[in-house]
């Protein structure tokens, strides 16, 4: 998922703090997220490469409670015990994205707007929340502005939402993240 892709930059650095010797490779497909990121090596792995699997928060109930922190710090903990790794100080709390001056001043385009990803995938429809357009023209009504991003694509569910801009499917990867 391209959240958890972002969210893992953060985990990253702050293992690459305490351990800079350690080589982390991104599939290709989320390559646009840690683009000028030399946390990150875009070389194809090396066979003996060691694959972690998925980082996550931690389970359900460290969800409901949230013990484990913010997702950054989660996701640190997460990295560090599948890496078999003592657990490292998460002194990035935040995503790391390495940003060109074109960059952040198309994001300042969005910067007064309240983005809203109603999506859902095909494989998730459980997540759909039947209440967005509610919650838009109660945004809207307070006067606030609403972006809807997300995907446009057949594996998702994703509802046309009325009185807000509608983004979705009209951003590259790179810009989605961006914004």
């Amino acid at each position: 998922h391209i959240g958890d892709n972002v969210v893992c930059t953060g985990a990253v650095r702050n293992v690459k703090l305490a351990h800079p010797y350690i080589t982390f490779f991104v599939p290709r497909l989320f390559s646009d997220i840690v683009l000028n990121n030399s946390d990150f090596s875009l070389d194809t792995p090396p066979q003996d490469a060691v694959s972690v699997g998925l980082i996550g928060y931690g389970g359900i109930q460290h969800e409901i409670s949230a013990d484990n922190g913010n997702i950054v710090e989660a996701c640190t903990k997460d990295l560090c015990a599948k890496l078999g790794l003592d657990q490292v100080p998460a002194v990035n709390k935040t995503p790391v994205l390495i940003l060109s001056e074109q960059e952040l001043e198309d994001a300042r385009k969005c910067e007064n707007a309240i983005l809203l990803n109603a999506n859902c995938q095909t494989c998730s429809k459980t997540k759909g929340y039947p209440h967005w357009q509610q919650v838009a023209d109660d945004l809207i009504n307070r006067g606030y502005r609403i972006a809807q991003i997300g995907g446009k694509v057949s594996r998702d569910l994703s509802p046309d939402i009325h009185g807000v801009e509608d983004m979705r499917g009209k951003t590259t990867l790179r810009q989605l993240i961006v914004i």
